[in-house]
């Protein structure tokens, strides 16, 4: 058993060693002054992709790390089993590895929607690789409808650029002839995967029923995959800024109710790579490229957050037998350092100014003012909405007393009632 450990342990680090070596030798010679676009016969890497490979492999690490965390507790199996649990989950990551390698790097439209729909396929996988009881089979239908619905206008497109002849210009989204109602439409089918409100019913149902392993694969990877998406095709949706902003921010508004009423530690989670990837939508829209490595640093801290939130809520889950606020009130008073690791990730969920996620929300948010001081209320609203439900959320944490909307009580019925509606 302890040498399976050690040899499990011996690759995850060796792999780990040389994924952070590349993206150092990578990050040396860009700060060196030399250019970082470099494309091969089938492969572009720019300043873009790289920091969004610089996103998934930290999220990746984890969720491999995750993995071989959960196979080394098997003390009560053999060392045959426990290797052949290894090569199971082992041929998963590179699954989900390799159709990320094919996403975030090819310059082809037909590829990078192989790459794209792929990355789907590899979190449905590790989610019935736990278990396949009633309910997680349901997730994962949910999930696949949303997908095959709004991705059938990007089919649609790539075949079209395919015969064109024009579909390996996937950065300068050159030869893409078409109206800014039928690219909104395309569009569609990366909000999918952001997930941008209105298109999100998916996520909190799946985020419930996956495990571990598998909310990190969504949080860290194939939300990146929906936002890289956005960016390569937000610069031709100009024209649709007015009811864009309404829509995005009353779905950021809706979701931080939402985790404001909700008692389940992992729903509160989700909903809030709702709210910080909805604000991220709205930087792309509204400010285009200019604001693009706002939301790259936005999407590194959200990686590194979110995916320890979730782990965090897979760790409280084994120790308490729970996600509910109502058995986890008062966590944070236990003491220790990890309990200070875990009041330190909470705070930066909040988008406190100690994080960079709160630097990249702040230069979208300002790029949003400077375009039009009409939404000046509208993102004060938003920001102060933020910090009350993030910090309502460590008061019931640090509490032994349940103080979960209970100041909001006498106003939640008919507020629930709406939410239901806008569900």
């Amino acid at each position: 058993m302890l040498g399976s450990c050690f040899i499990l342990s011996l690759v995850s680090d060796v792999s780990l060693g040389l994924s952070l070596l590349s993206v150092g030798v990578f990050s040396i010679v860009g700060f060196m002054g030399f250019d970082l676009s470099v494309e091969f016969e089938a492969l572009v890497i720019n300043p873009v992709s790289f920091m969004m490979w610089l996103v998934f492999m930290f999220s990746f690490s984890l969720v491999m790390f995750k993995v071989w965390e959960y196979i080394c507790d098997l003390s009560f199996v053999s060392d045959f089993r426990i290797f052949g649990y290894f090569l199971q989950g082992l041929f998963l990551g590179d699954a989900i590895y390799w159709f990320s390698v094919i996403f975030f790097s090819v310059s082809s439209w037909v590829m990078l929607f192989i790459g794209f729909e792929s990355v789907l396929w590899g979190l449905i996988m590790v989610i019935l690789y736990s278990s396949g009881y009633q309910e997680r089979l349901f997730s994962c239908k949910v999930l696949m409808l949303f997908t095959a619905i709004f991705s059938i206008p990007l089919l649609m497109m790539v075949m079209s650029l395919y015969n064109m002849g024009v579909y390996e210009e996937v950065w300068s989204m050159s030869g893409v002839n078409m109206g800014v109602v039928m690219l909104f439409i395309v569009s569609l089918a990366f909000m999918v995967k952001v997930p941008v409100y209105g298109f999100h019913q998916w996520l909190p149902i799946v985020h419930v029923e996956a495990p571990v392993s598998g909310s990190m694969v969504l949080a860290g990877v194939l939300i990146k995959t929906g936002v890289l998406g956005l960016i390569l095709i937000v610069s031709s949706l100009a024209g649709l800024d007015s009811w864009l902003f309404g829509w995005f921010s009353l779905g950021v508004l809706v979701s931080l109710v939402k985790m404001l009423m909700s008692t389940d530690f992992k729903v509160v989670v989700a909903y809030s790579s709702i709210v910080h990837m909805g604000c991220l939508i709205l930087g792309l829209f509204f400010s285009g490229v200019s604001v693009v490595m706002s939301s790259i640093l936005i999407l590194v801290f959200h990686s590194f957050v979110s995916v320890s939130l979730f782990w965090l809520v897979g760790y409280f889950s084994e120790f308490c037998f729970s996600r509910s606020f109502m058995v986890l009130k008062g966590v944070l008073i236990w003491g220790g350092f990890s309990m200070v690791v875990i009041f330190y990730l909470l705070v930066l969920n909040s988008g406190f100014p100690s994080g960079g996620g709160f630097w990249g929300e702040l230069g979208v948010f300002y790029s949003i003012l400077f375009s039009s001081e009409l939404y000046l209320f509208s993102v004060f609203v938003l920001i102060f909405f933020s910090v009350v439900v993030n910090f309502e959320v460590i008061m019931v944490l640090s509490s032994s007393v349940s103080r979960k909307i209970s100041i909001f009580s006498g106003s939640m019925i008919g507020l629930g009632v709406l939410l239901e509606i806008l569900k």
